[in-house]
């Protein structure tokens, strides 16, 4: 899988947006929040092909998580990313 290339992540504050910049004015009534971990995330993964073991490995070697509870989210976070159509 990939993250779309023309979305474009935000940090305001201590809070961090993905946005579609394409439209214009920016519309803001479609944005998603991320927390820090998953902007990170987002970050570590922009321009490349990845897996959910490569997400999994990746959360694992930055932040103290087994690696069971590392899938778990994972899962749950490319759920979200596919509803959301962040991903290609």
């Amino acid at each position: 899988m990939r993250l779309k290339p023309d979305l474009q992540l935000l940090h305001v504050g201590h809070d961090y947006f993905v946005v579609d910049p394409s439209g214009e004015p920016i519309d803001l009534t479609s944005l998603y929040v991320m927390n820090e971990a998953t902007a990170w995330l987002w970050q570590e993964l922009q321009g490349q092909d990845f897996t959910a073991e490569t997400m999994v490995e990746r959360l694992c070697a930055a932040y103290d998580v087994a690696p069971d509870r590392a899938r778990t989210d994972i899962q749950q976070l490319i759920s979200s990313w596919t509803s959301f159509g962040l991903l290609l």
